[in-house]
């Protein structure tokens, strides 16, 4: 079955998260995604989480998400001949994905000004902290300096504490599809004109594009956004619930926590009336008795039949139970060879007559024979060499 990218070639280089995930997404949709390593391997794989919590460069849960539908080979891009196999590659490539520093690949002339010359068509996208130019170019960053530095952090967390990051690494991810995105815009634009051009992707602005909001709210209002009072989760018999009622759902809400007495005792209010028959902290005591009877899904189940916005606090678990999720097949199974069958989200979107084939993350370097024999100039022997060199891993 025909994939959209199918017959593009894709080299990806780099280390971490978001060339990884913008080359994953590609490779999703049928692009032959070639990753370059360093020889020890790219930083993910010594990150896990690791199957029994015991290092393996094979079995990191997140190297191995990353890189699905992949094909591996670690060059050392120091050296003049590693050099010339990356340059023989990209001739293969429409679209070259890498995140490393500003100017890491121009300064071993492997970089886009080095082969557009050759390669007119050839689109290049760099996702980076903060850019190719401007006075942060060449800092350094974490997710949670970015996220610091970018204001979110400024939003999340409650009033009185201190300031919070989300879980995982968001950014990053985001990162990932903003360069994804831009990237297919500028094959598009390659396919139709026969110019390629340099993408410049920098994580820094995606987190401003993220709470745009608050720099609107600023810009026209002069607010500056806080963070503000957070209604803390209810507990429940197997762990927590939340619910964001508006004044019109108040009604509702009562009547779902109070049941019969709500109407017995003339408490089902609007919100503007609810402090006159019954106190904010009396209200909180009644929740906290109906919650805690029951686990947190059928509280959930209650709610949203009660039509009161509210969601459990869902576990990796409870995730990878859903029913909404496996209603729409989301989750795939993959085999590999030293991880074992494990679990891993599918695509984000699904497309009229078009299914997706997932293969496991490549070992490192699995592939260095087939590509060198494909798509450069050495013989079998002279991939040999370079293996024993210790060009190639």
């Amino acid at each position: 079955m025909t994939r959209p990218l199918d017959g593009l070639t894709i080299l990806e280089t780099g280390q971490g998260i978001s060339a990884a995930y913008c080359a994953l997404l590609m490779g999703a949709l049928g692009a032959d995604v070639i990753k370059v390593e360093p020889l020890g391997g790219d930083e993910t794989r010594r990150l896990g989480p690791f199957p029994e919590d015991i290092p393996d460069r094979e079995r990191s849960a997140l190297f191995l998400t990353l890189n699905r539908n992949k094909r591996s080979i670690a060059i050392d891009l120091d050296t003049a001949t590693g050099q010339e196999l990356f340059r023989q590659l990209a001739r293969h490539a429409g679209l070259v994905v890498e995140n490393h520093a500003p100017g890491y690949m121009a300064a071993r002339h492997i970089g886009y000004q080095d082969l557009a010359g050759d390669l007119p068509a050839l689109v290049w996208t760099a996702i980076t902290p903060f850019g190719q130019d401007g006075p942060y170019r060449d800092y350094a960053a974490t997710e949670v300096t970015l996220f610091a530095l970018g204001g979110m952090m400024n939003l999340v967390g409650d009033i009185e504490r201190e300031p919070l990051m989300f879980g995982g690494r968001p950014s990053l991810h985001s990162a990932g599809v903003y360069g994804f995105s831009a990237a297919m815009i500028a094959l598009e634009m390659a396919e139709t004109c026969g110019t390629g051009q340099f993408v410049d992707v920098a994580v820094f602005e995606g987190l401003a594009a993220s709470h745009f909001q608050a720099l609107v709210d600023y810009e026209y209002r002069g607010l500056v956004r806080r963070r503000t009072e957070v209604r803390m989760p209810i507990p429940t018999l197997d762990g927590f619930i939340s619910f964001t009622v508006q004044a019109h759902q108040y009604q509702d809400f009562q009547r779902l926590i109070l049941g019969e007495r709500a109407v017995k005792e003339g408490q089902v209010d609007d919100a503007v009336a609810r402090d006159r028959n019954r106190t904010e902290g009396e209200m909180d005591t009644e929740i906290l008795v109906w919650s805690v009877q029951q686990t947190k899904y059928d509280a959930y189940r209650a709610a949203q039949s009660a039509r009161v916005p509210a969601a459990f606090i869902a576990d990796a678990r409870d995730l990878l139970g859903s029913p909404q999720y496996q209603a729409r097949d989301y989750f795939v199974t993959l085999d590999h060879p030293d991880a074992g069958p494990l679990i891993y989200p599918g695509f984000p979107a699904k497309f009229d007559g078009a299914a997706w084939e997932w293969a496991a993350a490549p070992r490192l370097s699995q592939h260095a024979d087939e590509i060198l024999l494909g798509l450069t100039d050495l013989s079998a022997d002279e991939v040999a060499e370079v293996k024993a060199a210790g060009v190639v891993r």
